[in-house]
């Protein structure tokens, strides 16, 4: 019994010890983390079971497109994938191994698929610039490890610390570049996407926190220029994904 505590208070020890030393070196050390890796720490943590929406096929097959438009030479070694979750706020979120989740909420209040685009374009951008991983890397190390030895909470509570995270100004704003550079790339039109930045502080502040300015945004986007672009989903692919999951 005794060794046995003394070896758990040694697992936890060493985990705070390698949480600590990630954290202090932190940009450098996620560099060294292949996304393969990151995607097997990401199966580790727990998932939207109740709330992740079982696509119809048609909706299915709209929102692959719009994944594979949107990305880009070297995506693959991140394994982007997009999910729809019921949730009533206007927002989607980059997930550890390439996942993003995109709330209904999001579908209901763009008014095309142009305007989803750019959001997940700009999550893509979080998932290719590990952003997700540089801010909870000690979290994860200290949650997996704690794992080994039956304390699961730690995991749990992670999975829902990455669903609210937040980034940095200049993570974001970084981001905001990639997408329109997606868009620009994918020929949709980024006119959409300022007029969804035009719309956050509506939404409410969930959108906002830690955002760069909504009307610097919205030039931003505004002013790119696209050649020959075309909608990033027809009318009936729009319609079968707006409509696929209720809440």
């Amino acid at each position: 019994m005794e060794s046995s505590k003394r070896t758990g208070l040694f697992w936890i020890g060493g985990a705070l010890i390698i949480a600590a030393l990630l954290a202090a070196s932190l940009n450098w050390a996620v560099t060294l983390i292949p996304p393969t890796v990151e995607t097997r720490w990401a199966r580790k943590l727990p998932v939207f079971n109740d709330s992740e929406c079982e696509l119809p096929k048609d909706a299915a097959v709209a929102l692959e497109k719009l994944r594979k438009r949107l990305l880009l030479p070297g995506d693959d070694e991140f394994s982007i994938s997009l999910r729809i979750v019921r949730a009533r706020e206007v927002n989607a979120f980059a997930f550890l191994g390439g996942s993003i989740y995109i709330n209904t909420g999001l579908l209901k209040g763009a008014f095309n698929a142009d305007e989803v685009a750019g959001v997940v374009a700009h999550e893509m951008a979080h998932v290719r610039n590990r952003d997700v991983l540089h801010s909870i890397s000690g979290r994860l190390v200290t949650a997996i490890l704690l794992a080994q030895i039956g304390e699961t909470s730690g995991l749990a509570n992670l999975f829902t610390q990455v669903a609210n995270l937040t980034f940095t100004r200049s993570q974001e704003e970084a981001a905001d570049r990639s997408a329109i550079s997606r868009l620009q790339a994918a020929h949709i039109a980024t006119q959409p996407l300022a007029n969804f930045f035009k719309r956050l502080p509506s939404f409410g502040p969930t959108m906002l926190s830690d955002h760069p300015d909504s009307e610097s945004r919205s030039q931003m986007a505004a002013s790119a220029v696209v050649e020959s672009p075309t909608p990033a989903l027809s009318e009936d692919e729009w319609n079968a994904l707006k409509t696929a999951c209720a809440l």
